[in-house]
């Protein structure tokens, strides 16, 4: 999805666990704007931080801070929540960005 943080407010898409299990959860995030201050992007569950990185303003696939390709297994109960935030640093410039998100379940408990 292509998301872009507010001046106030970051950016989330949420996604409720319907059932208890194991998730893989794998994303794909990248700024798509040269310039600015970069993004924060952050995967959440519940109210705990599974993962967490700023990713820079620089755009160009070469550089290691361009983009990211998180991916973690993730024990649910039917209810959780799963957050993934995109939040501005100090400014909104070019902060136009993608963050896909993908969950599987790997197991039902």
């Amino acid at each position: 999805m292509a998301v872009h943080p507010e001046n106030s407010d970051a950016a989330v898409r949420a996604w409720t666990a319907p059932f208890t299990g194991t998730v893989k959860v794998d994303a794909t995030g990248r700024i798509n704007s040269n310039g600015g201050d970069g993004v924060g992007m952050t995967i959440k569950k519940n109210g705990t931080t599974l993962w967490s990185r700023t990713v820079s303003g620089v755009k160009f696939g070469y550089l290691p801070d361009a983009g990211f390709k998180p991916s973690m297994l993730v024990d649910v109960t039917a209810g959780d929540v799963l957050y993934f935030v995109l939040d501005k640093n100090a400014t909104l410039t070019s902060d136009g960005s993608t963050f896909y998100p993908t969950i599987t379940y790997t197991g039902r408990h």
